[in-house]
């Protein structure tokens, strides 16, 4: 009976062991020049909601389509990423994406590559999609306003994009990213537009102006490493790690969503097809600096100088919606929601007690599985 007990006890252990959620990251094998490969998931695993969405995936019954094998593979990783104390080597997860071409044919995943491009292709490789789209999907409409009659185009709609996806015309490495994210949902800009009118092509002068319509507990904000002139595409510098709040307009409606950092990718090197990336990830407080097999815990002083370029631009940036209740309960320091601000809605707040609350969906499981 003692021995069944036992047995019985250490079972338990190990299952919930199992379960348990990283509390730092693991360093993972550079394949050759896969490092970018590597950052994109160091900041997807630092995601809670997103481990826990992944997990559910891959233990539920529900039978995935063929085409789920990237993410089932993922969620191996996981699993691997979980218990090990050491480097892990992405073999099978890394021969799974190649084999399915996840960045187009005759794309070899083994020499450097884009890392916004990768994130955005293995969001639109895993199953469901509507998932992955509850937790990440941003969606956003462009309104084109034109002084000449002939031209009046209709808005163009983003919806439910993985990313927002920086433009030379918002982003600058010259500003904070709290100021470039104010810009580009708030600022109207100049753009030449060209249209074919009777066989010849028009040039139109427009004022364009991006709107936020809906958002999730995750959004992300990346560029290329560099623009169509080959010139290197600068991030705006990220130095700030307190919250923000954002403007969401739906159905007429205004919502305020906080975020804060939770994971940035970055590049260091001067051309196109050389250079490192590195990522650096919070878990709980604590700030980490991945690369590749490299794990250093950092201050946020030293966070904030690598985001300030000490280590290569960001390329991807990672905001997690932060839960305020949680923040409340616990009597912590946060930011005060102002529902009523008649001045642009991204601005840092001190909470006090006498504040409106907000719920977030940062702490509940979007995933339902039958």
């Amino acid at each position: 009976m003692k021995k069944t007990l036992l047995f019985l006890c250490v079972l338990i252990f190990v299952s919930v062991n199992a379960s348990e959620s990283p509390t730092k990251p693991r360093g993972l094998e550079n394949l050759g020049n896969t490092c970018y490969i590597n950052s994109v998931l160091q900041c997807l695993f630092a995601i809670p909601t997103f481990r826990d969405d992944l997990e559910k995936i891959g233990t539920s019954k529900r039978f995935l389509p063929s085409s789920s094998t990237i993410t089932l593979n993922l969620y191996h990783l996981l699993q691997e990423y979980k218990k090990s104390n050491y480097p892990i080597e992405p073999s099978n997860f890394f021969s799974c994406i190649s084999a399915k071409q996840i960045l187009g044919s005759g794309v070899d995943l083994y020499s450097q590559q884009d890392a916004t491009e990768f994130y955005e292709r293995l969001m639109q490789s895993l199953h469901p999609q509507r998932t992955v789209k509850q937790i990440f999907g941003v969606s956003y409409k462009t309104e084109i306003k034109s002084d000449s009659p002939d031209f009046a185009p209709p808005a163009i709609e983003h919806t439910n994009e993985f990313l927002v996806k920086a433009s030379k015309n918002y982003f600058s490495g010259e500003q904070g990213v709290e100021k470039t994210i104010l810009d580009f949902f708030q600022k109207s800009v100049k753009e030449e537009v060209t249209v074919q009118r009777a066989g010849r092509n028009r040039v139109f002068e427009t004022q364009q102006q991006n709107i936020l319509t809906d958002a999730q507990s995750i959004l992300v904000i990346g560029a290329p490493r560099y623009n169509e002139d080959y010139t290197k595409n600068l991030m705006p510098i990220w130095s700030d790690l307190t919250p923000f709040s954002i403007k969401v307009k739906k159905n007429n409606k205004e919502t305020f969503y906080w975020y804060e950092l939770i994971g940035s990718v970055l590049h260091t090197g001067d051309t196109m097809n050389s250079g490192h990336y590195i990522a650096v990830t919070r878990y709980g407080k604590d700030w980490y600096y991945c690369s590749d097999t490299i794990v250093e815990k950092k201050s946020s002083g030293d966070v904030k100088a690598i985001l300030q370029g000490a280590t290569g631009f960001a390329t991807v940036l990672f905001f997690f919606e932060k839960d305020l209740e949680a923040e409340r309960e616990h009597n912590k320091t946060i930011v005060e929601i102002r529902k009523n601000e008649s001045t642009p809605s991204i601005m840092k707040r001190m909470f006090t007690r006498q504040s409106q609350g907000s719920s977030s969906k940062a702490g509940s499981s979007l995933l339902n599985i039958d």
